[in-house]
């Protein structure tokens, strides 16, 4: 009975064993699962993604061999080999490429102590869509964790606007004035000052920006920096240069005052931002006029006097084909620009008069053109009070010697007269004067026209000496005149001599 009992057994045992399969998969006692962690959950079209892979728990590593699968269409492997491998104390890691969408990761070859972490990898994003990343044929310490996957949503490129908006410090503000294409810029802060608060908004709210270098100040300059980082990466660096001011030396005595360091004054000209500079090298200063300062605003700038009359010029730059030098326009409260008529031997500055100049009467205010810049002149007004046309042109100018005064220029003969002795025509009247037509003046006549006529004028001398020696030479021919004819009386005979003929010529053979 025992016998057929144990027979019954064993043959229910063999049943049970065909019955139930026998799984060939080895479980991992620790319940081990792999984990894919994308840096990027909506990456962008043209950006970079990571993906870290590791285990649900720190473990004793000793290897681990697995492949890493992915949609071509949307990724493409960038291998970067010094930032792949997170398992150091294995001696050996590797990537294989299998296909166009499948990598073969290794690490062998050691112990790492309590590591959950195995590599990572980076790829760049090159469709939009909804894509996968697939971690399978799994072993772990020979043991064979499940396939783990992930989606990640691919968006469309990024915006690469990557400038500011608006650029603002505190204490103290920038030169020249803000442009979002201009990128470099300076000011100045005070002795002692260690910080500037930079202001920067940019002009996509989705940019980032970072400021550097606007801290620990020292004396001297100090480069500050501002990085603009657009959505798809891309950056733009801004750069403003902040001197600060040292302790204040022992003052000397000097004839002149320092000018003020950087930055420079900024003014309106025409609505647009001008700095006061120094003239570059390839712009020569004015004939008659030599470097000083001007204080404007506060500080001391650079500017050119005239070394006759009172003339002050000062060159403007915003870096463009304005840049120059102008003179300032007190009644009209705005800066001009400065030109001058050039003629032989005489150079003169073309300006316009102040208010306590009187205009000539019959004259129509109107501009003409000299090297390319609309001056204010004035033409004979006709009888409805209009500028009547014609060829001369009433100028204000100065001349070498510093003095200012009312001339004609006749552009048709580019000849320039003082207006109190001149005789012109125009289209309908006729003035006239002492002399016939407008003639250069060597030395134009100065502006009061009520000058002290007891005063020797030079040309006026010369012209006195010249007829004196005139008089001289004419009374010496007449003496010699007298003289021939008094000789010709007592020889009368003289009439008859005959010179000698000449010696008969010899041909010498």
């Amino acid at each position: 009975m025992k016998s057929i009992s144990r027979t019954l057994i064993i043959m229910l045992v063999i049943m049970l064993m065909q019955i139930i399969p026998i799984s060939t998969t080895f479980v991992s006692a620790n319940g081990l699962s792999v984990n894919i962690k994308p840096s990027l959950s909506k990456p962008a079209v043209g950006q970079t993604i990571t993906i870290t892979v590791s285990i649900s728990a720190k473990i004793s590593l000793v290897n681990y061999d697995l492949v890493v699968s992915y949609d071509p269409n949307s990724f493409t492997y960038v291998k970067n080999t010094d930032n792949e491998n997170l398992t150091p104390a294995l001696s050996s890691y590797g990537t294989h490429i299998l296909s166009e969408s499948s990598i073969r990761v290794v690490g062998y070859g050691g112990t790492q102590d309590s590591a959950s972490s195995l590599f990572r990898l980076s790829f760049k994003v090159l469709k939009a869509g909804t894509a996968k990343f697939t971690v399978s044929d799994i072993t772990v310490n020979d043991e064979y964790p499940a396939s783990s996957s992930v989606s990640v949503t691919v968006t469309d490129p990024l915006p690469g606007v990557n400038t500011l908006k608006s650029l603002d410090v505190d204490p103290g503000s920038i030169s020249p004035a803000f442009s979002a294409d201009h990128t470099s810029y300076a000011m100045s802060v005070a002795e002692g000052v260690g910080k500037v608060t930079v202001s920067a908004t940019p002009s996509d709210s989705a940019a980032k920006v970072s400021v550097s270098g606007n801290t620990d100040l020292k004396d001297g300059e100090n480069k500050i920096s501002i990085v603009v980082t657009a959505q798809n990466g891309s950056k733009k660096t801004y750069t403003i240069i902040a001197t600060r001011a040292g302790p204040s030396p022992t003052p000397m005595p000097s004839p002149t005052p320092e000018a003020t360091p950087t930055p420079a004054v900024t003014i309106d000209v025409g609505g647009a931002g001008f700095a006061i500079i120094e003239a570059p090298a390839d712009k020569p200063v004015p004939e008659g006029f030599y470097g000083s300062l001007a204080e404007i605003n506060g500080q001391m700038v650079p500017a050119y006097k005239s070394l006759k009359g009172d003339l002050t010029l000062f060159y403007l730059s915003n870096q463009t084909a304005a840049d120059g030098f102008y003179y300032y326009d007190k009644e009209a409260s705005k800066y001009l620009p400065y030109t001058v008529l050039s003629l032989p031997a005489q150079t003169f500055s073309v300006l316009k008069p102040d208010a306590a100049t009187v205009i000539p009467a019959g004259w129509q205010e109107t501009t003409l053109k000299i090297n390319n810049q609309d001056l204010p002149a004035w033409q004979q007004a006709d009888t409805d009070g209009q500028s009547a046309a014609g060829d001369v042109y009433l100028l204000y100018l100065m001349n070498s010697q510093g003095n200012k005064d009312f001339y004609l220029y006749d552009t048709e003969s580019q000849l320039l007269s003082f207006y109190a002795m001149t005789s012109f025509t125009t289209g309908t009247e006729e003035t006239t004067t002492s002399s016939e037509e407008p003639t250069l003046s060597p030395t134009p006549a100065a502006a009061d026209t009520t000058a002290d006529t007891t005063k020797p004028n030079f040309w006026t001398l010369a012209t006195a000496v010249l007829g004196l020696l005139c008089l001289v030479l004419t009374g010496l021919l007449i003496w010699q005149n007298v003289k021939a004819n008094r000789r010709d009386d007592d020889n009368p005979d003289d009439d008859d001599f005959e010179p000698p003929e000449p010696p008969p010529i010899r041909r010498v053979d």
